[in-house]
Parts: structure tokens; C-alpha cells; sequence
């Protein structure tokens, strides 16, 4: 989506991630200015349907959103972001450092965080969650997520993975290469 400042005739495409409460602290992401969503705070909560709650739409960047936009971090809070593409704007509550969601390889994309709570219907259509469990209380932790699962959705199948697979299976190619260098080098030497 496009994203500029207020004030600012140049946007920049901005991938938007909806997020939830927990989802930075779940994460482990660190915020270099500003604020995390809070649940005491209702005005943190936006709708970018609803143009009559253009001023409640509170917004977090990733470093790499922030620069793409010429923003200091520090200096930023509170600046008002242009959405074009859903005719509202937001102000700016939090900058977080880039994290990689994606290859290791490529460069963080610059990203916009938006709030929808588990209580809103929420504005993309999730099609996937993260659960942080500790590892002695899985077991447990799976038997009950199966269970609410089932009396709220009984006619959808409940299906996970761990993230630990899937970064084991997005780097298991580059595994193999190392392999076959090390031991190339080994005969070459």
C-alpha cells in the first residue's frame, strides 16, 4: 500500500502487516521510538474501513518503513501518515526494529504495522497465527488449543507447525551447499 507524510507529495509502497496485541512482545521486536498497542488504550484500535475513524488509526513502522519515508524515529511519533489507497490517515505511535520474516538474504521490507484485535472482525482475513509455548508445557498448551478450536470452529480443521521447521526447511538447501563445499575443499586440499 502507499504510505506518505502528511504534508508530503511523495508516497512510498509499504507492505501493511495487521497485527494483534501480543504480537510484538510474542516476537521479541524491539520498539527504538514510542509505543507497543495497548488494550487499555481503545483509541489505539482503527478501522481502515470506516473513513469517520480517520483520526483514531494508530500506526507502527519497522526502521526500514521509516527511513523509506525520511523519518527520524525518535522525531516521528506522532506524525501523520497518508493512506491513499484507503483514503485515511494514521498517526505514527511506535517505530520497531527491522525484523526478517523472510530470507536472511534479502533486506528487511519496510513495513507498516496496523491493530485488529481477536475481539474485531479483523481487516484482512488471518489465515494464520503464532503461539508462544514453553517446551515443558506443549502437550498441554496443544490439547487445549485443539479443543477451544473445536467448539469455535467445528467445521474448520486446525492445523500447525512449528516455526523451528519451517526456518529447518528454508535453509536446508543452503545446509547442503555447505556440505558439498567443505567437503570439496577437503579434497581439493
Amino acid at each position: 500500500m502507499m504510505v506518505n507524510p502528511e504534508g508530503s507529495s511523495v508516497a512510498s509502497r509499504i507492505q501493511m502487516m495487521v497485527v494483534d496485541y501480543d504480537f510484538f512482545t510474542t516476537y521479541n521486536i524491539a520498539f527504538i521510538a514510542g509505543r507497543d498497542f495497548a488494550p487499555e488504550r481503545p483509541t489505539d484500535t482503527g478501522d481502515l474501513t470506516n473513513t469517520d475513524q480517520q483520526a483514531r488509526l494508530k500506526l507502527i513502522l519497522n526502521a526500514s518503513a521509516a527511513r523509506a519515508l525520511g523519518l527520524e524515529a525518535q522525531g516521528a511519533i506522532d506524525s501523520k501518515l497518508l493512506l491513499p489507497d484507503f483514503e485515511v490517515e494514521g498517526t505514527l505511535m511506535g517505530v520497531v526494529d527491522d525484523t526478517m520474516f523472510e530470507s536472511i538474504h534479502s533486506a528487511a521490507r519496510p513495513l507498516v504495522f496496523i491493530l485488529s484485535p481477536p475481539q474485531q472482525e479483523n481487516l484482512m482475513g488471518f489465515r494464520s497465527g503464532v503461539i508462544k509455548l514453553r517446551a515443558d508445557a506443549a502437550e498441554a498448551a496443544f490439547t487445549h488449543l485443539e479443543q477451544t478450536w473445536n467448539q469455535l470452529y467445528p467445521d474448520q480443521r486446525l492445523e500447525w507447525r512449528y516455526l523451528d521447521d519451517d526456518f529447518q526447511a528454508r535453509y536446508q538447501a543452503e545446509e547442503k551447499q555447505r556440505q558439498l563445499l567443505t567437503w570439496f575443499s577437503a579434497l581439493a586440499v
